[in-house]
C-alpha cells in the first residue's frame, strides 16, 4: 500500500495502476485500493472503468466521499456537467464538510453557470458579450485540475459562431481550427468550418472539410456528396474570369446595364489609348479590353449567362454555345458599338487602331483619372 501511495504523490499514474492490479489480486474487497485504482484511471483518460469502479465501492460504502469525488470527475469529463453537479449536490448532502468534495463542486458549479450564461447571451444576439463570456468559460476549464477538451472544444465552436455571427470570418477559422485540434472527431465543428471556409472562398478547404465529416458520419453520405459537389462547384466558379466584376455589374444586371457597362469601359481600356505607355502597361490593358469583350459576349447572351452562372467555363468548352477553342476578338464586337461601317468597323489610324478622332468622339463622359491616366 505505500508503495501505491508514493506513486501517487510522483503522479506515475501507470506505476500505480499496475501495483494496484497486483495488489486487488490478493485483496479483492479493500476499498482504499479500488479508490487508488479508480484515481490512476481517470488520470488516464480512462473515465468509463474509473466511473465503474466507483459505482461498485458506493454500492457497498454510500458515504465514500472520494467515490463521489472521481465520479463527479468521470461525468465532467464526459461533458455530463449538470449531472457531475447534482452528483456533488447529493455527496454534499451526505458530509458537508468534505474539502474534496466542496472544492469541485464549487468549480464545476462555476464554469457551468459561466457556459449558461455565455449560452444565453448568444441566443439573446449579444454575441460580443457571449465571447467574453465563453471566453471565461475556457479559463476555468484551463484551470481546473482535470483537463477537459470536449468542453474546451465546444466553446471554441461555439466562439467560432460568434466569430460567423459578427462578420469576422478570419476569427472564426482560428476558434473553430482550435475546436478540431482539441477533439479530431468533432463533427459539427468540420461542417461549421467548411462553411467558414466558403465564407473566405477557400473552397478546395471546404471540400475536404466536407470529405471527412463524410467519413465521421456514413450514415448521410448522400448530404455530403451534394456538399462537396456544391463546393466543388463553387471551387471550378471561384477560378474562372468573373465577368462581373470585369464589367462592374452586380450579378442581377439587366442587359441594357451590361450594355452601358461594356461601352464605359471599353472605352477606357481600349489598347489604342495607351499606344504610348510602357509595353507592360499596354499589355494589361490589352489584356483587360479582351476580358471586356469576354464579358460582354457572355452576360448579353441569355444562354451563355446562364451557362456560366451554373458554373460552366466557356472559354475552355467546345460547345458552340461557349466561346469554343477559337481565338476571341474584341476588336469585332468594339466595331459594333462604335464603327461608322455598321459591323465592318470604323475608322483606323495608321498603326492598325482606332484614330483619335474617333476617340474624340466616344470618350467616357467622366473627370475621373484612372491610374496616371485621365480621361478625354
Amino acid at each position: 500500500m505505500a508503495e501505491c501511495v508514493a506513486s501517487k504523490e510522483k503522479k506515475d499514474y501507470r506505476k500505480l495502476l499496475y501495483l494496484c492490479e497486483r495488489a486487488l489480486q490478493i485483496a479483492d474487497g479493500d476499498l482504499q485500493l479500488k479508490m487508488l485504482k479508480a484515481d490512476s484511471l481517470i488520470h488516464l483518460n480512462r473515465s468509463a472503468e474509473a466511473q465503474e469502479l466507483c459505482m461498485e465501492v458506493l454500492h457497498t460504502d454510500s458515504l465514500c466521499m472520494e467515490a463521489y469525488y472521481i465520479r463527479s470527475i468521470c461525468l465532467y469529463q464526459a461533458d455530463n456537467l449538470e449531472k457531475a453537479v447534482q452528483f456533488l449536490r447529493q455527496a454534499l448532502q451526505f458530509a458537508p464538510d468534505s474539502a474534496l468534495c466542496l472544492n469541485v463542486f464549487r468549480k464545476m458549479k462555476k464554469i457551468k453557470e459561466v457556459r449558461e450564461e455565455a449560452t444565453g447571451l448568444f441566443t439573446a444576439g449579444k454575441f460580443r458579450e457571449s465571447k467574453v463570456k465563453f471566453l471565461d468559460c475556457i479559463k476555468q476549464v484551463k484551470e481546473f485540475e482535470f483537463p477537459n477538451p470536449t468542453i474546451e472544444s465546444k466553446m471554441s465552436m461555439n466562439l467560432s459562431l460568434v466569430g460567423t455571427k459578427i462578420g469576422d470570418a478570419d476569427e472564426a477559422l482560428v476558434y473553430i481550427n482550435r475546436a478540431i485540434e482539441l477533439n479530431a472527431s468533432y463533427l459539427k465543428a468540420f461542417i461549421h468550418r467548411a462553411q467558414v471556409h466558403k465564407t473566405k472562398e477557400m473552397f478546395d478547404e471546404a471540400v475536404r472539410d466536407y470529405e471527412i465529416a463524410q467519413k465521421l458520419d456514413p450514415r448521410n453520405v448522400s448530404l455530403y456528396r451534394k456538399y462537396i459537389q456544391d463546393a466543388k462547384l463553387l471551387a471550378k466558379k471561384a477560378k474562372r474570369k468573373d465577368y462581373y466584376k470585369i464589367l462592374g455589374v452586380d450579378k442581377t444586371a439587366t442587359q441594357d446595364e451590361v450594355k452601358k457597362a461594356y461601352k464605359k469601359r471599353a472605352l477606357i481600356h481600349h489598347p489604342d489609348r495607351h499606344s504610348n505607355a510602357e509595353e507592360s502597361v499596354q499589355k494589361e490593358q490589352e489584356k483587360q479590353f479582351k476580358d471586356l469583350g469576354q464579358a460582354y459576349e457572355v452576360l448579353s447572351d441569355p444562354k451563355k449567362r446562364s451557362r456560366y452562372d451554373a458554373g460552366h467555363d466557356l472559354l475552355d468548352s467546345p460547345d458552340p454555345s461557349g466561346f469554343g477553342q477559337g481565338e476571341f476578338d474584341p476588336s469585332n464586337l468594339f466595331n459594333v458599338f462604335f464603327g461608322g461601317g455598321g459591323m465592318g468597323g470604323c475608322p483606323r489610324s495608321n498603326s492598325g487602331g482606332f484614330s483619335n478622332a474617333h476617340y474624340q468622339h466616344h470618350r467616357p463622359q467622366s473627370s475621373t483619372s484612372y491610374g496616371n491616366y485621365h480621361p478625354y
